[in-house]
């Protein structure tokens, strides 16, 4: 994968930072996450920090292959943290486990894929310009800059929803920018990608927090960004689940990790939601032109075995 990443935290005019963030690689795929404790609550960023490890463990956990359904994949890993809080709230007899928001993003063989619980954003930036960006879980209407009252969490009482995005091949120059409210809320849009234009990753991360902190000088809430920058051409294969299809039985899901049904690649072969998996990873048929001789040769080959 050719991809460049960067991130970092700033603690703005809070006493305690609970926010978090961390990525991880693995056989073609890149894991990105951000987590943010909600301060309403205590220890909540045990409950940041539970989003952070619990994803990427399960990342690097797996055995080798792709990953097969990237939305079953991200759903786990935040319906597992939810799991771990309430076990975690029991073991300690607490009356409110911790709780925080989430924002986490797979890139896989060129694709991308994402899905958040609470008002951690993830923002999909092309040309300049941002092209997607998720939506809060907050009471009322919610637009690129409007915040309002927290709707969902990882941790709450219930069990949260979690809202997922389809597969979108990454073109090269793209970005994933996730951050936490105390960035997006002090920047518009506009700011957010025109401090991620033209930069390292590592510079475009800094001068984010700085300018977030500038614009909330005395009420900065904490701050952290998770920077990726693209290199790479268009894929010239499918997809794991192709643009139209994503998982979305979390009632399945949840069921199958409340009784102790914990092994990721088993819930892939039971999921009886699941797309069937191709033999054989055909290209995508807007780049057909584009395709080498070996490729050619590999679909004879696999077309004479059928």
């Amino acid at each position: 994968m050719n991809y460049d990443i960067a991130g970092d935290s700033r603690i703005g005019s809070r006493k305690v930072n609970q926010d978090r963030y961390g990525y991880a690689e693995r056989d073609g795929a890149v894991l990105m996450v951000v987590a943010d404790g909600l301060g309403a609550y205590a220890n909540s960023e045990v409950a940041a920090e539970f989003l952070k490890d619990t994803s990427i463990q399960a990342l690097q956990q797996l055995d080798g292959g792709d990953i097969l359904q990237p939305t079953l994949f991200l759903n786990y890993c935040i319906l597992q943290t939810h799991r771990k809080l309430h076990l975690l709230a029991r073991e300690h007899n607490l009356d409110i486990p911790p709780r925080t928001t989430g924002a986490l993003c797979l890139i896989q063989n060129g694709y991308a894929y994402w899905a958040h619980v609470g008002d951690s954003r993830l923002y999909h930036i092309r040309n300049k310009q941002v092209i997607n960006f998720t939506i809060d879980h907050v009471a009322g209407e919610a637009t690129e800059t409007k915040r309002g009252s927290l709707l969902q969490c990882i941790g709450s009482k219930n069990r949260p929803t979690v809202e997922h995005s389809r597969e979108f091949p990454l073109e090269k120059g793209d970005s994933i920018l996730i951050c936490t409210d105390g960035v997006w809320d002090a920047l518009e849009p506009g700011k957010l990608a025109s401090c991620c234009n033209g930069f390292s990753t590592r510079s475009a991360v800094r001068k984010l927090l700085k300018r977030a902190e500038a614009a909330r000088p005395d009420t900065a809430d904490n701050m952290t960004a998770l920077f990726l920058k693209w290199n790479a051409p268009v894929t010239k294969i499918l997809g794991a689940q192709n643009e139209d299809w994503a998982f979305d039985d979390q009632d399945w899901l949840w069921d199958c990790l409340i009784r102790g049904n914990t092994d990721y690649r088993q819930l892939e072969k039971t999921n009886p939601s699941a797309r069937p998996q191709p033999q054989f990873r055909l290209p995508r048929a807007d780049l057909v032109a584009d395709i080498e001789e070996s490729d050619v040769a590999d679909l004879e080959f696999f077309l004479e075995q059928k």
